[in-house]
């Protein structure tokens, strides 16, 4: 999770960000990025500075 909050200041200050975490042993290799992603639009305070500024933090291709 620390990453993706890492991910989601980057993203705030416009810095162009891909999250890589371990590929996932089964189903969507992203599986585990996703997660986090979707932990961030969770967190009480948001690190995100808006719901849509998620969508800029890309995915590595596995």
């Amino acid at each position: 999770m620390m990453g993706a909050q890492i991910a989601a200041h980057l993203v705030n200050a416009k810095v162009p960000t891909v999250l890589f975490d371990l590929p996932a042993k089964e189903g969507n290799k992203n599986a585990i990025a996703l997660k986090a992603i979707e932990g961030l639009k969770k967190l009480k305070p948001s690190p995100l500075a808006g719901q849509d500024v998620v969508n800029a933090i890309e995915l590595s291709q596995l």
